[in-house]
């Protein structure tokens, strides 16, 4: 899939990186993702399978969150590991020193699993997967924090600084491309008018990127890849990517099956209404910027980008 923050290796980079990991020698590389941001490879050695994941050359213009991503998200699978039961890949090797490219890289261990696709699964194993993917996310939401915010940025002491922060750095982003978004004013109006209810959020791990593609199932077990985007924040921004497109109360089924693994119950209020319409802003501003730093306009993912990102502001 082609995008400006994917950084291409050839097959020499890719194996001078390999050797600092393992003397044996490489048999084959494959492109293994259709991701729009990462480059991930797979690699095939003494019949063991790899994958080799490569953050974005240092020179590329990013959206204020995705910087350093390959060290967040080896951050995040180490908190996956260590305070949750979800199957995870295990990170084999992670370099930083920009010796052989300049950019961030990791191996780890290959997941021999098809990707989630509830749309596409038979009732029974529909549900099954809807519940299945519930549990992850309580279990997800387990990690818990006393800040708010990405760590590699800033963190803050709560949710209402956090999210305005996050917003902010995006308007930002916007202005510095040229790009003056009326939405972005708008979203922070929203967020400061509901400052007390935003304020009173109680923090958890938030995954924010769990679609269906990542969620591998390797015979019945599911295994989550790319904690890559995870913030400390409030546990509803992981429902916009669960009801997405819908209103929370349209999303009812998912909370009430959520809140029958989650130790911290979400109800269902204008509160919660509020918290959510701020996660689904936050998405939608990220989605409107981020089309002009990964493609041109012409490009169909320019095009969906705009076309999701307009819809999500009218839910709220």
């Amino acid at each position: 899939m082609k995008s400006r923050t994917k950084y291409l290796l050839t097959d020499d980079e890719i194996k001078k990186i390999y050797s600092k990991y393992s003397s044996e020698s490489i048999d084959k590389i494959n492109v293994l993702s259709n991701g729009e941001f990462n480059s991930v490879y797979l690699i095939e050695s003494n019949d063991q399978k790899y994958v080799l994941k490569v953050g974005t050359n240092l020179l590329i213009d990013v959206m204020p969150h995705e910087k350093n991503m390959i060290s967040n998200e080896v951050f995040w699978y180490k908190k996956i590991k260590e305070h949750t039961n979800i199957n995870i890949p295990d990170i084999l090797y992670h370099n930083t020193t920009k010796e052989i490219i300049n950019a961030d890289y990791f191996i780890m261990s290959y997941i021999n699993g098809n990707e989630l696709d509830i749309d596409k699964l038979e009732t029974t194993n529909k549900l099954n997967a809807i519940n299945e993917k519930m549990k992850i996310i309580a279990d997800f939401h387990n990690i818990k924090s006393d800040k708010f915010g990405y760590i590699t940025d800033r963190l803050f002491e709560n949710w209402y600084d956090a999210i305005k922060n996050m917003v902010t750095n995006i308007k930002d982003k916007s202005l510095s491309l040229g790009k003056d978004i009326f939405n972005s004013n708008r979203l922070l109006d929203f967020i400061e008018i509901n400052k007390e209810v935003l304020i009173n959020v109680q923090s958890s791990a938030v995954f924010f990127d769990l679609w269906d593609s990542n969620i591998l199932i390797d015979d019945n077990d599911y295994y989550v890849i790319d904690p890559e985007r995870c913030f400390y924040g409030d546990p509803i921004c992981d429902f916009v990517a669960t009801v997405f497109t819908q209103t929370l109360e349209e999303g009812r089924d998912s909370i009430l099956l959520y809140n029958q693994y989650s130790q911290n119950k979400i109800e269902i209020n204008n509160e919660t209404e509020i918290r959510y319409k701020v996660a689904l802003g936050y998405l939608a501003l990220i989605m409107e910027v981020e089309k002009y730093l990964r493609y041109e306009e012409d490009h169909e993912l320019y095009k969906r980008n705009d076309g999701i990102s307009k819809w999500l502001f009218s839910l709220i």
